[in-house]
């Protein structure tokens, strides 16, 4: 089994590709479909959290997940914008994260433009 991810339509290079831990896809019949990224953080020596400032992790910035299977070729698994992050924060080194939560496009249905 292989993967590959995207950022805003661009293949992820080696060191966003370091940063993700855990990848989830969920598919449904009559739900949104969702992915969640799992990505540790930690603090450099400053205190500051590291990956916080990600420019890949921007509100409805793209994230597309394929899979290749075999011989077969890849297969996206879900294509869609950044709607949320869900952090867990620790004091055990190695215990935080940040989860970003990615929805299909069915997302930006319904959205009401105000100016």
């Amino acid at each position: 089994i292989e993967y590959r991810l995207f950022f805003n339509n661009s293949p992820a290079k080696q060191e966003q590709l370091d940063l993700v831990e855990e990848i989830t896809v969920e598919q449904d019949v009559d739900m949104a479909w969702e992915a969640r990224l799992e990505i540790p953080i930690c603090t450099d020596d400053t205190g500051k959290w590291s990956q916080e400032d990600e420019k890949i992790l921007a509100d409805f910035a793209r994230v597309r997940v394929e899979v290749k299977i075999g011989k077969d070729p890849f297969a996206p698994l879900i294509d869609g914008p950044i709607v949320g992050f869900d952090n867990t924060m620790s004091s055990e080194p190695g215990g935080s994260k940040i989860t970003v939560r990615v929805h299909d496009d069915s997302v930006l249905l319904n959205r009401e433009e105000k100016i």
